[in-house]
């Protein structure tokens, strides 16, 4: 909503926008209406009994074996990584050859 006043005539003048508020209005009117219209006919009822959790106790040897073979597991995943990376930019490379070849094959004809 805007006002503008004539300095000639001492009046003010407000304009409404109509179409906002009319969409004000139809989002107030969407956000009271239900969301699910419908009636559940079934519901499965899951009851379980709590489990005690597994504590497993290790050593400190045991934990150093176990994080040893963590941080091998994890330089071997990087590795992959990089491999596939560089077989992907060794993709690309040839892609982008094989394409400029194309286009000088339709340049020349």
């Amino acid at each position: 909503m805007s006002a503008t006043r004539d300095q000639s005539q001492n009046t003010k003048f407000v304009f409404s926008n109509f179409y906002h508020l009319y969409l004000k209005g139809k989002i107030a009117e969407s956000l009271t209406a239900p969301i699910v219209k419908g009636v559940v006919l079934k519901a499965k009822i899951v009851v379980e009994t709590p489990a005690m959790a597994e504590v497993r106790v290790v050593t400190s040897h045991q934990h150093e074996e176990l994080k040893s073979w963590s941080e091998n597991n994890l330089n071997q995943e990087r590795k992959s990584l990089a491999g596939h990376l560089r077989g992907l930019r060794d993709a690309r490379k040839r892609l982008s050859f094989l394409m400029q070849e194309v286009d000088d094959i339709l340049k020349r004809s």
